[in-house]
């Protein structure tokens, strides 16, 4: 047995302590943030999205089904994060909390994931040689050190505020993926995927890394890429070197994956209706161009802060190409330094299998989904695999007492001045507080079922059963009407006679509140049916949550 070099010891110790450094700055100022504001910042730190989510899980262990709108069974979500949500939604009902700490409890679960992450892949840069002190800023990314510049300019500068959730917080942090959403889950699964992340040799079990892969496309489907590209790019090292444990091994991870994903495929069918889930095809054009991505890019390339609608094309098109160049130029680095200096590690390796599948990942998201389809926590790997490349690229600068001071001043100055923004989702608390229970009251006993024109937040505050008027979580059959229905008229079929707008609508909300009638294009657009009106029956006073009556236009 041998002993470990006394040289050695004093470089483990450095990069332990760079390493607990990083992790507590991915964490601790949002933990703070949720001590010191426990009214707001948990809906601060909530993506829209997460409240689709939050109804979902709560239906799933009050009623025991995946259903957004208290009847019909959907599969719009991402179903290993899904199930988390509803255990931990479970949990708090056992102990009697209410939904504000639940709320709370997702901020933080996702805070704790992505410190684990942030742990993990630091104990695999330890393992494959040194941790750079650029590891430092892994809580920010190399991706957001590049925004930050722009984000000022276009938000603090130019004044570009987002007229419907507030001023936007700096999206591609770490901090920024505490959202109550799948981002802290894939980070940490994609984390425990990198060889030496268990402060040892990576096994060369092939299931338990197909088990693995597969997890990591539970937690978000899109992820299929990079576990595929991952297994092909074993598979064929395997058979160049004419490895029968390697090959047989990479065949096993394959084989495992396609099960997990086999299985998941099968019960959505089965208990929703289609294979595929109802959300992610109503985002996508596949396997026709949709064109928009390449289109909105030349046109901010013209203009990038000419308004707000501008620069939210500006930051959806650099969270898909950023990564990509950025991305390219480290693994050109990387390439470079490894055949001059020594052999690829496990991890190298790793990085660059990873980085094909996560380009390929851009590439389909470029080409497939609108650009206003895609909300910051689609690259939440991307960002976190670019912090890593690049800690593994300066991984012989030396860490210094003065370079971590440096470095932790500099994450905290962005998280102090572009991430604890207080006015934004300052209307879902409104909602959650004042205008959701307010409209409980108003209805009493006889709860309306709503057409939903938000990102869940009206269904979670309300309790109301509600259809998801953007079609994300609607079920199967609705999903395949709705290419030949009008949505209205599935809505009204149904019995939900009721129209609901909070953050999107300000214009209708404003009209209602001057005494004006609700205007026919305005619902027209949102309803698809023609011969269908609105009549408002809860208009709130306090912030923008509106509910209108639906029903057949009168001659």
């Amino acid at each position: 047995m041998s002993l470990p070099k006394a040289s050695d010891e004093p470089r483990a110790a450095d990069d332990g302590r760079v390493v607990a450094l990083a992790a507590s700055l991915a964490a601790l100022p949002v933990l703070v943030d949720l001590a010191l504001d426990p009214r707001y910042a948990p809906f601060r730190y909530s993506a829209g999205d997460a409240f689709y989510y939050h109804v979902v899980a709560r239906n799933l262990v009050l009623q025991g089904a995946a259903t957004f709108d208290q009847v019909h069974s959907t599969n719009g979500f991402h179903p290993f994060w899904q199930l988390l949500l509803a255990a931990l939604y479970g949990a708090t009902k056992l102990f009697g909390l209410d939904e504000r700490t639940y709320v709370t409890l997702a901020i933080v679960a996702g805070a704790g994931l992505v410190t684990v992450a942030v742990a993990l892949a630091g104990r695999a840069l330890a393992t494959a040689g040194r941790v750079s002190p650029l590891f430092l800023l892994t809580a920010v990314g190399p991706y957001a050190l590049v925004m930050t510049p722009i984000w000022l300019l276009a938000i603090d500068g130019v004044g570009l505020r987002n007229p419907f959730e507030g001023r936007d917080p700096l999206y591609g942090t770490l901090w920024s993926f505490a959202n109550g959403m799948e981002s802290g889950l894939s980070l940490t699964l994609f984390a425990a995927l990198l060889p030496g992340a268990r402060g040892r040799p990576a096994s060369r079990s092939g299931v338990l890394s197909g088990l693995g892969l597969g997890a990591l496309v539970l937690a978000r489907l899109d992820l299929i890429f990079v576990a595929a590209v991952v297994v092909l790019a074993q598979t064929v090292r395997a058979g160049r070197r004419r490895d029968p444990i390697a090959i047989a091994s990479a065949l096993a991870s394959g084989f495992t994956v396609v099960a997990v994903v086999g299985v998941y495929l099968c019960v959505n069918h089965l208990y929703a209706g289609a294979w595929l889930p109802v959300s992610g095809a109503r985002k996508t054009t596949f396997p026709h161009l949709s064109g928009d991505a390449f289109a909105a890019t030349v046109a901010v390339l013209d203009h990038p802060l000419a308004d707000f609608q501008t620069f939210g094309k500006l930051w959806r098109s650099a969270q898909i190409v950023l990564p990509v160049l950025l991305g390219c130029l480290l693994l050109r680095r990387l390439m470079i330094r490894r055949r001059s200096e020594a052999p690829f590690s496990a991890l190298d390796l790793f990085l660059i299998d990873s980085g094909a599948g996560l380009f390929l990942l851009a590439a389909y998201d470029f080409a497939f989904v609108p650009l206003i389809q895609q909300g910051h926590w689609y690259f939440a790997v991307s960002t976190f695999w670019l912090s890593v490349v690049a800690a593994r690229v300066t991984e012989d600068w030396r860490s210094t007492c003065k370079r971590s001071l440096a470095a932790s001043a500099l994450v905290l100055l962005v998280f102090v001045t572009l991430q604890v923004r207080r006015e934004y989702h300052a209307l879902y608390a409104s909602i959650y507080d004042v205008s959701g229970p307010a409209a409980r009251a108003h209805y009493g006993a006889s709860p309306p079922r709503i057409v939903e024109f938000d990102d869940g937040i009206i269904a979670f505050s309300t309790g109301f059963p509600a259809m998801s008027g953007y079609g994300y979580t609607l079920d199967a059959d609705a999903a395949r009407r709705l290419r030949e229905a009008p949505l209205g008229a599935i809505a009204l079929e149904r019995g939900y006679d009721h129209l609901a707008v909070a953050t999107y609508h300000r214009r209708l909300h404003d009209a209602l509140v001057a005494g004006e009638p609700a205007p026919a294009t305005t619902i027209t657009a949102m309803t698809g049916a023609p011969g269908v009106e609105a009549v408002p029956e809860f208009v709130s006073t306090t912030d923008r949550l509106t509910i209108l009556r639906l029903r057949e236009r009168t001659p």
